[in-house]
């Protein structure tokens, strides 16, 4: 059953400089008991738009520019997640989908200028859950499933790759959880 999600503005003003963001979301999400099996869905698609005013340059005129996106942040992004539980097993399948934004505002040649990025990309998460006791259970989770190492939206523009990528590569994670209450 739809999940009814608001518009949300959001503006930040420093010096000359201005940015706005205006975004919207729709969710959908879907759970369903068979006997002893559990089964779920939840899809959602957002929408972002906004703008920055970049503070002129000293000495430049007409060197406000206004940007067709916000910096950083995805015009398009779908999520998609499924889950089934079955004897204290619950499996996890986790999917983002996410592309079109601005990667950078730089100068060149006393101007302000922008680059923006048409390429999508796509991650996969899975885990696995095991409820051992009331207030313990075991996890395990391949993350990153196609390994989208440099698909982060701040370095996929850059021309030489960065000394520390904080992102992950494909990952095997193995844990325990324990509830105290």
């Amino acid at each position: 059953l739809p999940i009814p999600q608001d518009q949300i503005g959001f503006g930040y003003f420093n010096g000359q400089s201005y940015a706005f963001l205006n975004a919207t979301m729709a969710t959908v999400a879907y759970h369903k008991k068979f006997r002893k099996i559990e089964f779920g869905v939840l899809v959602s698609y957002e929408f972002s738009d906004g703008w920055e005013f970049v503070e002129p340059q000293q000495d430049v005129q007409d060197s406000t520019v206004r940007t067709s996106e916000y910096r950083f942040v995805p015009e398009h992004a779908v999520k998609g997640n499924i889950d089934i539980t079955a004897f204290d097993f619950t499996l996890s399948i986790r999917n983002n989908f996410y592309g079109h934004y601005v990667t950078e505002v730089y100068s060149f040649n006393r101007a302000i200028e922008y680059q923006e990025m048409d390429q999508y990309f796509y991650n996969m998460d899975i885990l696995l859950h095991k409820q051992l006791f009331r207030q313990l259970s075991v996890f395990g989770g391949l993350y990153n499933v196609f390994n989208t190492v440099q698909s982060g939206i701040p370095n996929v523009t850059l021309a030489d790759t960065w000394s520390f990528n904080p992102q992950y590569g494909r990952v095997f994670k193995l844990g325990l959880n324990f509830k105290l209450n």
